[in-house]
């Protein structure tokens, strides 16, 4: 997890400098929720992959 400083640091470098190290950075660090949320819809005849590659994929 990424504190708010942090995160606030990564999305500017990315904003200003298009710096796609810190934009990975940024989506990785929130794929623990991602894939939380994709457990969510067990049940329901859906990938998990298939889930987490489409939230990960803009």
């Amino acid at each position: 997890m990424l504190s708010a400083e942090k995160e606030r640091e990564l999305a500017e470098r990315y904003r200003n400098e298009r710096d796609l190290d810190a934009a990975w950075e940024l989506v990785t660090a929130h794929l623990r929720f991602v894939v939380r949320i994709a457990r969510g819809y067990d049940g329901y005849g859906l990938a998990q992959a298939d889930l987490i590659r489409r939230a990960t994929s803009g």
